[in-house]
């Protein structure tokens, strides 16, 4: 591969912003990422900081991937089993059931988004 300013150098590397191959005269070193020299060095320098942000938002979600659907089936076994102790309120233990349905549900999903993000 070819310099794209000087056609007669090999490239040591590509810009991680507009993609040119770069030499080494070209080429600048952005936290370990090449970019080109007095041209793209702060546009790379804000895709990395993107991408170390964004790393840190999927590492801090992680623990709460499975909050909600926990709660679901919380609430919805308080739902049925108030159903079931006091008579009278049939609809509660319907309205668990379908609760409890649902948090599985959305508890399959999150493990199976999770499953697929982590392969």
């Amino acid at each position: 591969m070819r310099c794209y300013n000087h056609h007669e150098k090999e490239a040591v590397g590509t810009c991680k912003s507009c993609g040119r191959a770069l030499c080494p005269d070209c080429a600048a070193e952005v936290e370990k990422a090449v970019a080109c020299r007095n041209r793209c060095e702060s546009d790379v320098s804000t895709l990395l900081s993107l991408n170390r942000n964004a790393l840190q938002y999927a590492k801090s979600t992680k623990q709460a991937r499975y909050l909600a659907p926990t709660l679901f089936i919380v609430v919805g076994g308080m739902l049925t089993t108030t159903g079931c102790i006091y008579e009278g309120i049939d609809v509660a233990i319907l309205a668990g059931g379908i609760v409890i349905a649902i948090g599985i549900a959305f508890l399959i999903i999150q493990y199976r988004m999770a499953k697929g993000i982590r392969a």
